[in-house]
């Protein structure tokens, strides 16, 4: 009996602390702002692209100003045995990649709920891209003795997309959100490729011209899933 008083109490409390943080989920208006971090995934939904910090200033009650800056760095490495019994010189693959993104756009909200904010929006973006691929005694795939291999690449994204989302109000001055982009248009400039090797002292360098191209893409993505604050 007096345990079932106890969790009577308990479940009480909760409750009231629920409904108090309920009473509490302020949502943005005009004249405020919000900062917020988040991360990025890739096409597939299951691996993080980048980590970003944006920034957004409400010119109306359902109206804001978006901008932001995103970017990663991701380094891997493989060795390589001259033997296959792993005795011998020991080879190794680098391969690293980076990016770095500005964008700056606009998002229109809607009613929602006293705690959801659905919005659509749309941002211009500038993305920036690079990969270097370094061996030494090994290329991507095995060991090569007295060798070594550098490749450098570079690109450049400019563009227009579109999103869909929402912010979830968890608390006084604090939301959760995810974003989504269904559809994307950009101009990818590839710089050229440098890619250099010397097996026993003689060495090789290719260079592969760069290109331009125009992109439409229609395979959706979540933007960014995002954890946020209100000033």
């Amino acid at each position: 009996m007096v345990l079932n008083l106890i969790n009577m109490k308990k479940i009480k409390l909760i409750a009231l602390c629920l409904v108090t943080t309920s009473a509490f989920a302020q949502k943005a208006n005009q004249g405020n702002f919000t900062s917020e971090i988040g991360v990025s995934l890739a096409s597939s939904g299951t691996t993080i692209n980048s980590f970003g910090l944006n920034g957004r200033y409400f010119l109306l009650s359902r109206l804001a100003l978006v901008g932001g800056v995103s970017g990663a760095y991701n380094k891997s490495t493989d060795d390589f045995m001259q033997n296959t019994d792993g005795t011998g010189t020991k080879g190794s693959f680098t391969n690293v990649s980076h990016n770095f993104e500005v964008a700056l756009g606009v998002q229109k909200h809607f009613k929602g709920t006293n705690r959801i904010s659905p919005f659509v929006g749309a941002d211009l973006f500038n993305n920036f891209t690079g990969a270097k691929k370094t061996g030494n005694n090994a290329n991507s795939l095995r060991f090569m003795d007295d060798y070594t291999y550098s490749e450098e690449s570079k690109s450049q994204r400019i563009g227009l997309r579109a999103a869909i989302g929402f912010d979830y109000w968890i608390a006084q001055g604090l939301y959760f959100g995810v974003i989504y982009q269904p559809i994307s248009v950009s101009l990818t400039t590839e710089k050229d490729t440098k890619l250099t090797t010397v097996q026993q002292g003689v060495s090789k360098t290719t260079i592969t011209p760069g290109s331009k191209s125009l992109n439409l893409n229609t395979t959706g993505r979540i933007g960014s899933i995002r954890l946020g604050w209100l000033f």
